[in-house]
């Protein structure tokens, strides 16, 4: 049986959440946070520092990919939250479909906001309303490592068998879409991504 990994990756502050949240309540399916899970392994000591911290970064992200690979032995579709921001991790991903003997189509949903301005003062709204003002220096200092050294999602990259969407959300639309040797895309659950996709930004989502 074919199975599905959604990869939702991107900027800081972009809106990736706003849109798992849309997509995992639209497709009815589980959310793994690798930030989530990245705060568990520090506990409440939890700072902007150790967001920055790549040795910690990259045992988040080999938990949050493992964990998404074993959910997949027991449903048909899990989706992955990570900024993935550097190419070899994304790879990684890779290694553990070929490591599985899942069936496993990937599907990445690549989100970011070029304008930022927007950014800044979507980070700004969102820790006023957590009452984390204080934090809001930290927040952009990740927006600005995560946009100095992410490797762009380019089509040559993505391996066989996997699709990715590009959201731009300050123009708000779907800028690009790519594919690689697909094999299902007359398959129900592609369709009914495709059509929550293309109708996402003017809010006609069924």
């Amino acid at each position: 049986m074919t199975k599905y990994l959604y990869v939702l990756c991107g900027h800081t502050a972009a809106g990736k959440t706003t849109l798992g949240k849309k997509i995992c309540d639209k497709l009815k399916m589980e959310l793994v946070s690798e930030g989530k899970i990245k705060r568990e392994m520090v506990g409440e000591s939890y700072t902007a520092d150790n967001s920055l911290d790549e040795s910690l970064r990259d045992r988040g992200y080999k938990k949050a990919i493992d964990i998404s690979i074993e959910k997949l032995n027991d449903c048909n579709q899990i989706l992955l939250d990570a900024s993935f921001h550097k190419k070899f991790r994304r790879d990684w991903i890779k290694d553990a479909i070929d490591k599985s003997n899942l069936d496993i189509v990937t599907i990445w949903l690549y989100v970011y906001c070029p304008n930022k301005d927007k950014v800044i003062e979507r980070i700004q709204e969102r820790k006023v309303a957590k009452k984390e003002a204080d934090n809001q220096a930290d927040s952009i200092k990740i927006y600005e490592h995560i946009i100095s050294t992410f490797d762009m999602l380019k089509k040559e990259d993505m391996w066989d068998n996997s699709l990715a969407y590009i959201f731009n959300t300050d123009i708000e639309m779907v800028e690009d879409r790519y594919e690689k040797n697909l094999t299902l895309a007359d398959d129900k659950y592609i369709k009914k991504l495709e059509r929550f996709v293309y109708s996402y930004f003017i809010g006609e989502s069924e």
